[in-house]
């Protein structure tokens, strides 16, 4: 009795290399066009320290110093900011006008893609005047 070889079938994709190549390529450009997104976002980002610090000493009038200073993006863009020092503008050795233990400043995406200059919620913690 002769054991004849056994036959393995041909492999067929289900997909044809065209119809995978497009799928790879709309990948690639997907990713692509996250990536510039998230590049221009984290250039115009307006919760970035250097607009920030320079902003709270305006309103305060005073010099501010943060401790540690963190953004934020997702569920709600902003950022958190720890270890603020106010001291007077006029008088930087005299003790400081006040502290706070964190500052927490939440905004909308909604409004920062009509780029509206509001923000949600701002949240100081631990004050002492």
């Amino acid at each position: 009795m002769a054991i004849s070889p056994a036959v393995i079938p041909e492999r067929s994709s289900s997909t044809p290399p065209r119809k995978l190549r497009l799928k790879w390529l709309l990948v690639l450009a997907g990713v692509a066009i996250g990536f510039a997104a998230w590049r221009v976002i984290d250039v115009h980002w307006p919760y970035r320290y250097r607009n920030v610090e320079p902003l709270l000493q305006k309103v305060f009038a005073s010099q501010i110093k943060i401790d540690h200073y963190h953004r934020i993006y997702f569920p709600h863009p902003g950022f958190v900011a720890t270890g603020l020092t106010l001291r007077r503008n006029s008088a930087p050795d005299l003790p400081p006008i006040g502290s706070a233990r964190d500052l927490i400043v939440q905004g909308n995406w909604l409004d920062l893609v009509l780029f509206r200059d509001r923000v949600r919620l701002v949240d100081v913690g631990g004050c002492m005047w």
